[in-house]
């Protein structure tokens, strides 16, 4: 989701994306719920990190999101398949609706994604810090790996040097 919506932002993709949200969302079957809840999950993270533009685009889709909502499929097992649909396009929905509540939703998710520590494994991490404003700055990992400062969080839209600001996640402390 994040690659589709780091490419949102340029406007021949951005339609694309737009595009087959559409198409998905026109052709929706309840029997195929998966599509939906897939276009729904796509559409409700392009609305919190993606261009505001998204908000507009989506504005004539919201009967076929009321459409969704409504929605009620118990497969043969007696699972109500179409909970986590109405779950997904009640918040959907919601977020076009009302502008403020967008804004703000936007707002609490783009400081959730600022201060963590990123990747895993013997792959490398950021460490927002205080103290660590450079990028000249690195941090000896016990396996001797060096990581430089390529703060992950500058590649986001909506950063404007707030990483800067965080807490040392991992303190030098004996």
């Amino acid at each position: 989701m994040a690659a589709i919506t780091r490419v949102s932002f340029e406007v021949d993709q951005f339609q694309r994306i737009v595009k087959i949200l559409r198409q998905r969302m026109v052709v929706f079957d309840r029997k195929e719920w998966r599509g939906m809840c897939n276009t729904l999950s796509m559409l409700n993270h392009l609305l919190l990190n993606g261009p505001l533009s998204v908000f507009s685009e989506f504005q004539h889709e919201r009967a076929i999101i009321e459409d969704a909502i409504k929605m009620e499929w118990i497969d043969e097992r007696g699972f109500d398949c179409g909970l986590k649909v109405r779950n997904i396009a009640e918040k959907v929905l919601r977020l076009l609706e009302d502008d403020m509540f967008l804004k703000d939703e936007r707002e609490r998710n783009r400081k959730q994604s600022i201060g963590r520590i990123t990747g895993f494994g013997n792959s490398s991490f950021v460490i927002h810090s205080e103290t660590n404003n450079g990028r000249d700055g690195s941090l000896m990992l016990s396996n001797h790996q060096t990581c430089e400062n390529d703060c992950i969080a500058d590649d986001h839209p909506f950063v404007e040097n707030e990483h800067k600001t965080a807490q040392l996640l991992l303190s030098s402390s004996t």
